[in-house]
Formats: structure tokens, C-alpha cells, sequence
């Protein structure tokens, strides 16, 4: 059976992680949209009417919606404190024979190194 989109291990709870979080963080958004667009409705900008009224403060909640939940994960995939996903280079297994205690203290120091 394949896996499925989100994956499984390291990736699929990152992924779920995120998901979550674009979800818990649109929602207030959503809510402070709705406030903002009843807000601007009531000071007299915006279209006249109930159904204006109507139409202003879903607009403002999707608005909301929208750049919350955006914002959010924008704001976890950009962090780089954690290591979350694979390498973005394949890793390679090698294979290295030493004849000697030296030798072998050498090649682990040059394999060690970092770019």
C-alpha cells in the first residue's frame, strides 16, 4: 500500500503540523476580518443596507480567513530552527577501508567536515 499525501514518519507529522496550525490560526483570523469589516460597516464605509452589511463583514471574514491561516504557515515553512524535512540533497552511504588507527581518525574527520 502506498502512503498516502501526508506520508508517514518525520514529513507526514510536519505536514499534519502545519495543516493544524493554518486551521487554529484562520480561524481568529476569520473572527478579527468579521470584526474589522462590521467595524469599517458601521462607521459608514461600505455599501448601504443590511445586505451591504451583510456582504462587507463575510468579505472581511474571508479576507481574515485567508491571510491568517496564509500567514501562519508561511511563518512555519520559513522557520529554520528545526530540522523538519529530509535532506533537500540525497544522501550517499560510503564505504571506507583503513589500515591503520590513524588513518581511520583521519578519514572520520574528513567526512565529518561540513561545506
Amino acid at each position: 500500500m502506498e502512503e498516502g499525501a501526508f506520508g508517514r514518519g518525520q514529513e507526514g507529522r510536519f505536514l499534519w503540523r502545519v495543516l493544524a496550525l493554518i486551521v487554529v490560526w484562520s480561524i481568529p483570523g476569520g473572527a478579527a476580518g468579521a470584526a474589522a469589516g462590521a467595524a469599517l460597516a458601521f462607521a459608514g464605509l461600505g455599501p448601504d443596507g443590511t445586505m451591504g452589511l451583510i456582504v462587507q463583514v463575510v468579505s472581511w471574514l474571508i479576507i481574515g480567513h485567508l491571510l491568517a491561516g496564509m500567514l501562519a504557515g508561511y511563518l512555519l515553512l520559513a522557520d529554520r530552527s528545526q530540522r523538519e524535512m529530509a535532506p533537500d540533497r540525497p544522501a550517499f552511504v560510503v564505504t571506507v577501508r583503513c589500515r591503520t588507527g590513524t588513518e581511520q581518525r583521519a578519514a572520520m574527520r574528513a567526512l565529518s567536515e561540513k561545506d
